[in-house]
């Protein structure tokens, strides 16, 4: 069976890297993207971008080009045995340390 994955986009908000946040928010979601080794699955990927806007969602889901809803995203999962707020737990883990990993100097 050859599914597409779900596609979910990550807003990261400046304020996350304190006061400098904005001058530093670009380059960390390409350093922490570099990553994707880390939180990447057969089943879903994450696109991690600066939240400059924040009339737009932190987070959205995709799949096969087409933008769907949280519910929706957790259905598609479910067919492979996979809990969407897990991943998003685990993810945000995953983002806290790498914020502190980071900023240290």
């Amino acid at each position: 069976m050859n599914t597409a994955k779900l596609s979910i986009v990550y807003r990261i908000e400046p304020g996350c890297l304190g006061p400098r946040g904005i001058d530093l928010i670009a380059s960390f979601c390409e350093y922490l993207q570099a990553q994707d080794h880390l939180y990447n699955s057969d089943y879903y990927t994450w696109t991690l971008i600066p939240r400059l806007d924040k009339s737009i969602a932190e987070l959205q889901y995709y799949l096969a080009d087409k933008r769907i809803t949280q519910a929706q995203a957790e259905q598609y999962l479910k067919l492979f045995h996979v809990d969407l707020k897990a991943i998003e737990s685990n993810f945000d883990n995953l983002l806290e340390l790498t914020i502190r990993e980071y900023q240290k100097p």
